[in-house]
């Protein structure tokens, strides 16, 4: 029996993992799970008037976006998994945890640009009303905590026994796409 194989797009913010991983997973045929897109139809479906609704909503996302890529697992498909915050230690257990009862690899991709960069997107982003708002209800950060946040272990790659991709995505105009392809496209053939 072959293994399974979960591509995952991590990084910071506004560091361009859905345009590149929604792009990846057309290209390739792949399912994408994206807790953001739960998140966003949950939002819009459901009343939310708690203080804390929305971290809580995306904490049950992050349990559904599992559950969700479980169900591919048992199905013996390839899939690829993007989220905003996989947060070391939580996410790395949930990913062992799966590696535990399926045979499984992983492929990371990691998104990285000057902080200064993200930052700068990401403001564009508040000011354009590109972000759903369940992702802008929150106040905005200052430059020092946005760096703070950035640079700190929340974004780190994840310690999973995979490859890891870094993708400079400083100029997302820049990136070599094919490259991404060719290894994910290897990776999702073996």
């Amino acid at each position: 029996m072959n293994k399974s194989l979960i591509i995952i797009f991590h990084g910071p913010p506004a560091s361009g993992k859905t345009l590149l991983s929604r792009r990846l997973a057309h290209d390739l045929n792949l399912p994408l799970f994206s807790k953001d897109d739960l998140k966003e139809a949950l939002f819009d479906a459901l009343p939310n008037s708690a203080p804390n609704w929305t971290a809580q909503l995306g904490a049950a996302c992050f349990q559904a976006l599992f559950r969700q890529l479980e169900t591919q697992l048992r199905a013996g498909v390839p899939a690829m998994i993007t989220e905003t915050a996989f947060w070391a230690e939580q996410s790395t257990a949930h990913f062992l945890d799966l590696k535990s009862r399926y045979r499984l690899e992983f492929l990371q991709f990691y998104c990285i640009a000057a902080t200064d960069v993200l930052y700068q997107r990401e403001q564009a982003r508040r000011a354009q009303g590109e972000r759903h708002a369940c992702h802008t209800s929150a106040p905005a950060l200052s430059a020092e905590e946005f760096k703070a946040l950035v640079e700190g272990p929340r974004y780190a790659r994840l310690p999973l026994e995979s490859k890891v991709i870094d993708i400079d995505t400083n100029d997302l105009a820049h990136v070599d796409y094919m490259h991404l392809m060719r290894a994910a496209a290897f990776a999702v053939n073996r």
